[in-house]
């Protein structure tokens, strides 16, 4: 089959459940991306952290003075590599998925600032409190000697964001401006 053809039959298929299940299939379309964007971001934080931090994996995190007593209150006085690897993989997945969400998934029309900034309050948001989850969980476990089980942390960081991510992203962030008929019509 050719390129051609195939992209045809996606369109297709696209516009077919647009139709039919707009909801269920903006969901199915969130969940794809979301997957694509996962996929790139897990392979960054292995990328990294068996490879490009695997000599600081574990080094002390030094904070500016007045961020350090901070991080020692939460549990990230220690592994630097995670933290550093944890920020740049879901800074690199974060900004795929919200380029994919707004132009194919949601197909917002709405102010792409305001979308940003919203968005963005969020990933913040995810990210520190992912950061030290992700950070104190890897601690744990090397502490415990279950570092067999260090490369299933960044699959449950990614999942626990899921719960409010859609209804922000499809509600809130990536709305769609009515049109002037259809404002009439309302």
């Amino acid at each position: 089959m050719s390129i051609e053809k195939k992209q045809n039959w996606l369109v297709r298929l696209d516009r077919s459940m647009e139709a039919k299940k707009p909801e269920l299939w903006k969901f199915v379309k969130w969940c794809v991306t979301g997957l694509f964007a996962s996929l790139v971001e897990l392979i960054v934080t292995y990328v990294l952290q068996y490879g490009v931090f695997r000599d600081i994996i574990d080094a002390p995190v030094n904070a500016p003075a007045l961020l350090q007593p901070m991080l020692d209150m939460i549990g990230l006085s220690q592994g630097r590599g995670y933290l550093y690897t944890y920020l740049i993989s879901i800074t690199i997945g974060y900004t795929i998925a919200f380029i994919l969400n707004r132009k194919t998934v949601f197909k917002a029309n709405n102010n792409a600032a305001v979308s940003s900034i919203i968005y963005a309050a969020n990933v913040v948001f995810v990210i520190l409190a992912g950061a030290w989850f992700g950070t104190w969980l890897s601690m744990f476990l090397e502490g415990h000697n279950l570092q067999a089980l260090i490369f299933l942390v960044k699959p449950i960081q990614m999942l626990i964001p899921m719960a409010w991510s859609y209804p922000l992203n499809r509600f809130i962030v990536f709305t769609q401006k009515k049109n002037k008929q259809e404002a009439d019509k309302a």
